[in-house]
């Protein structure tokens, strides 16, 4: 048995057949038969496929989509050798066997790049949507948003466009966060900031007041409240809401944090800043561009930052060596949305003629390019990137969400 890293799923092996379990159900799903006894079974976290090990030495990769089909995408034969265990190594992808002679095998995983698009419009498409945001969940589900259509905000399921309004005073907001699955950061000018919580419908009042600019929460710990009208970007730990970061930024329009290395980033005009999370931390510049930065994403293994402009032009840069690495990656329109790959081996954007663009962060070079099938141009009110990278969400013609999963 083995549980699935990226569902709530569990893995039989019952001799020539591969079981799943649903464990949020408990419903079995429809078994899959392989060619001859399963032995042993392996899941890769940084692309969620799936090897099982045959009796007779052989060995396949399955990438597995949410209805529970298998889709063989690689395998490998061990010279007819049994193959009594099998992992991932978590940093590179390779595949680890250990056979009958007791030799250690590398196995080199072909790329899991795959640009076909599977699309679900969501409803309620009324007019008068004016922005969403992402709720995090278990990589690889299909992602619940939380919108504003006109003052309401509300909960869309985006795999089956069921809409669940969220029930409280119509005059709680001016703007929204989403923190977690049951917490939203709201705020006004009458009440400024507050944490809701709907199971207690209870509000927590945060020590900052209200400003006229954005605020997104990072890192699933930290509000970033960009305050236009005061040249600043302020954090609040959700943690500790008495721990409050003062960044000087004039223009701000983006943030993000690499948790591991407690370090932020963000823009202040057309440059992009650094700090260590620590109290009395003192900011450093990374670099000077020629257009705003309005899109910072650090890469999964936190070693590299990624920087799109206001423009067509995205840079991947060493934060560390302070450096660009690569060349400019250039799209033919305006930016609209940027993110890592799950593995980091690839970075994915979405510019304004609605085409989705992957690319090869070792060597900056465009792999492949998807377009999105709405309608381009100013359409595009906004796209964002589930945390995963499996998932985009368009925001278009005023009042179209639509959700694409990358297979």
């Amino acid at each position: 048995m083995s549980k699935d890293p990226a569902r709530n799923w569990l893995w039989v092996l019952v001799g020539n057949s591969v079981r799943l379990l649903d464990l949020d159900t408990m419903n079995a799903m429809p078994a899959y038969k392989t060619s001859d006894e399963a032995t042993n079974i392996a899941h890769n976290a940084l692309d969620n496929s799936t090897v099982i090990a045959l009796r007779g030495g052989v060995f396949h990769r399955y990438h597995t989509t949410d209805e529970a089909e298998l889709i063989e995408v690689d395998h490998w034969v061990n010279e007819g050798q049994r193959v009594y265990w099998t992992t991932f190594d978590s940093q590179t992808g390779d595949l680890l066997t250990v056979g009958a002679s007791g030799d250690v095998l590398t196995w080199k995983p072909r790329p899991l790049l795959q640009t076909e698009f599977d699309a679900q419009s969501a409803s309620p498409t009324t007019e008068g949507i004016r922005s969403f945001q992402i709720i995090p969940s278990t990589p690889g589900q299909w992602p619940a948003l939380v919108g504003d259509h006109n003052g309401t905000l509300f909960r869309l399921e985006t795999r089956n466009s069921s809409r669940t309004d969220l029930r409280f005073d119509r005059d709680a907001f001016r703007k929204f966060a989403v923190i977690d699955e049951h917490r939203l950061v709201l705020a006004n000018e009458e009440s400024g900031q507050n944490i809701f919580d709907q199971r207690s419908n209870a509000f927590t009042k945060l020590p900052i007041p209200f400003s006229n600019g954005n605020f997104f929460v990072l890192a699933d710990q930290w509000l970033a409240d960009t305050d236009l009208s005061s040249n600043r970007i302020r954090l609040v730990d959700l943690n500790d809401s008495k721990n409050i970061i003062t960044l000087p930024a004039y223009n701000p329009t983006c943030a993000c944090i690499a948790p591991r290395n407690q370090r932020v980033f963000w823009n202040n005009n057309n440059s992009v800043m650094v700090r260590s999370l620590n109290e009395n931390s003192e900011e450093k510049l990374l670099e000077t561009f020629s257009r705003n930065p309005w899109h910072l994403r650090v890469s999964p293994d936190e070693s590299l930052l990624a920087i799109g402009l206001s423009d067509r032009e995205i840079y991947l840069w060493d934060w560390r060596a302070n450096k660009r690495v690569g060349p400019v990656m250039m799209h033919e329109g305006q930016v609209y949305a940027v993110a890592f790959s799950p593995g980091g081996r690839t970075l994915l954007t979405v510019d304004d003629s609605a085409t989705l663009r992957f690319w090869n962060i070792t060597t900056g070079q465009q792999v492949s390019q998807t377009n999105l099938g709405i309608t381009p141009g100013n359409s595009i009110n906004t796209a964002k990137f589930t945390l995963d990278g499996n998932f985009v969400v368009v925001l278009h013609d005023g009042d179209n969400i639509t959700t694409f999963r990358i297979r």
